[in-house]
């Protein structure tokens, strides 16, 4: 009887054991301090947001509110969830109507009215601990994949003493934008991307049609071979012809006429071997802040008009050919301010001009709609050079791209750092 009793409390002691190791593998458990509105507008509108989001939910128990706030804005949307961390010391809670109402971050000051006081009371909150996003937590509560999904949007501005319904544009947009504004103004990039030879025969345009077309593409030839002619580095030039031959697709490059190249890509030199550098690529541009301290620790850095040793002539694509021969095929937005992913703006796409193109360079569907790709892939945006070998980043497809090192001893192997899919 002892030793059943002892088989048994060993078989429950493992299952637990296996409990609390998945949870623990699983599921974190993060204090969120409880928050009060006290904001009688801020409420009101929180309590419209929790009515509309009762509609939906078939729990009110298991259903949850992501708000993000600027300094004069408080916004809600179903896109929120991946971007709150729980983590952060700042995050708090309150309930409004029975919902759980998270905030990511809570600045309301400067003019505007202190919306949320924070009390001293703590609360409990399993997170996944995949990534410990907010979304995890409502995934968690509503056992779906909606990823929290609230089907519930709102922006809502303080001007003139009170709170108005807004735009996206106007509140977490106006915030990025100025963020934005302040990184580039402490991490400044002096590097000129402009087209060594400036594309001035371009200027004529306005757009292209059947009737012009011959004619651009003359100017357009010159034009592309005057950046030939000063594209002379050998090395370089080596190191692009090793990675066409690599990547490229022979019967796309025999289907057309030119070679489409950028007009220019980066070139960087650093000293010392590439394992004294990160090794994966994608992780330090993941964090702009380690990107740009590792582009600026080049001791030469510059643009270089790209060739490869090849008998068929280049055309290089500068951003304003690039627009005129999306506009001349179709297929796009008309207007730059157009959004390129609201379907009913695009134009109609010209097949026989389509057609037409692609017997003169490769042409492709960008993956997200609404642009296209007109570089013979792979296209190459960066090359930089080590004492021990170089890495290539490129994008290799209409959907993917690739960071290799390509060592300078050719006993070795290339290494593909990272890659990345649309």
């Amino acid at each position: 009887m002892a030793s059943r009793q002892k088989i048994l409390f060993l078989i429950l002691s493992a299952v637990l054991i296996s409990f609390a190791v998945f949870f623990s593998v699983r599921y974190r458990l993060v204090r969120i301090g409880k928050l009060e509105v006290i904001d009688s507008e801020v409420c009101a509108i929180l309590e419209k947001a929790a009515d509309s989001l009762k509609v939906y939910s078939s729990s009110v128990r298991n259903t949850s509110l992501f708000v993000t706030t600027t300094e004069n804005s408080i916004c809600f949307d179903e896109d929120f969830p991946s971007a709150l961390n729980l983590s952060l010391e700042t995050t708090g809670y309150v309930k409004v109507k029975g919902i759980n109402v998270f905030l990511d971050r809570l600045i309301l000051e400067d003019g505007v009215p202190v919306a949320f006081s924070k009390t001293k009371k703590l609360t409990l909150f399993p997170v996944l601990s995949i990534s410990g996003y907010f979304h995890d937590v409502n995934r968690c509560w509503k056992k779906d994949e909606s990823f929290g999904e609230t089907k519930v949007n709102g922006y809502f501005k303080y001007s003139d003493g009170q709170w108005n319904e807004s735009t996206w544009e106007e509140t977490l947009g106006e915030q990025e934008k100025k963020e934005e504004e302040q990184w580039q103004r402490e991490h400044p990039d002096t590097l000129d991307f402009k087209s060594a030879i400036p594309s001035t025969f371009v200027e004529k345009y306005d757009s292209l049609t059947s009737k012009n077309f011959e004619t651009f593409l003359k100017e357009w030839e010159q034009w592309s071979a005057k950046m030939s002619s000063i594209s002379k580095d050998s090395l370089l030039n080596t190191i692009l012809t090793k990675v066409y031959s690599e990547y490229s697709s022979n019967k796309e490059i025999d289907s057309c006429a030119f070679l489409s190249f950028s007009d220019n890509i980066e070139i960087r030199r650093y000293q010392g071997k590439a394992n004294d550098y990160p090794a994966n690529q994608e992780d330090v541009w993941q964090d702009r802040d380690e990107y740009w301290e590792y582009m600026m620790k080049a001791s030469e850095r510059y643009c270089y008009v790209p060739s490869i040793n090849s008998d068929k002539e280049i055309l290089y694509i500068s951003p304003r050919i690039q627009r005129l021969l999306s506009l001349y095929i179709g297929g796009v937005c008309e207007s730059e301010e157009d959004d390129f992913m609201d379907y009913e703006k695009w134009t109609k796409i010209n097949e026989d001009r389509l057609s037409q193109l692609r017997r003169l360079i490769h042409v492709d569907r960008g993956h997200w709609g609404g642009y296209w790709h007109f570089k013979t892939m792979p296209i190459v945006f960066s090359i930089y050079l080590f004492e021990d070998g170089y890495v290539v980043d490129m994008r290799t497809s209409w959907c993917s791209g690739e960071t290799v090192f390509y060592p300078f001893d050719p006993s070795k192997e290339k290494v593909v750092q990272s890659s990345w899919i649309e």
